[in-house]
């Protein structure tokens, strides 16, 4: 039988000892880990169907990525640092939350604003519409980028 605690502590420690910024639990062992910043781990599980029944854990967790991951139908995940807006939504649609700490606001890089993701979907309640807003923002900014 599958140890989930034991897979999720692993998560978590990935984490918080900064050799992770994404990982996926699966069937109680640890089934992806991610370096990269931002929400293209989350959108690439999505995106494979591989969050459907897992867990994440992630250093980041804003309302953007709470949506992608009720989208793809996670059970649950852990945010090193979660906005309000994504515990509030998360909790909301039944998944199992911990964190880290909570923050008001995911901010940019350069920490002077909001995050550009968190932005795109300010205004989105629906979770496919929010997808569709994050890959236009995606693509915005790797074009701004070259």
């Amino acid at each position: 039988m599958p140890d989930y605690d034991s897979a999720r502590l692993s998560a978590i420690e990935l984490i918080k000892n900064g050799e992770a910024s994404c990982v996926l639990i699966k069937d109680g062992s640890v089934a992806k880990t991610y370096q990269q910043r931002g929400i293209s781990p989350v959108i690439e599980l999505f995106e494979k169907g591989l969050l459907s029944g897992g867990f994440v854990a992630d250093k980041i967790i804003g309302r953007a990525a709470a949506m992608i991951l009720v989208l793809g139908g996670a059970a649950g995940c852990y945010g090193e640092v979660i906005s309000g807006a994504a515990l509030d939504y998360l909790c909301d649609k039944g998944l199992q939350v911990s964190y880290g700490s909570v923050v008001e606001r995911i901010m940019n890089r350069t920490g002077d604003g909001m995050c550009p993701m968190e932005a795109s979907v300010r205004d989105i309640d629906d979770p496919q519409q929010a997808l569709a807003a994050l890959k236009n923002k995606l693509a915005e900014l790797m074009r701004e980028s070259r």
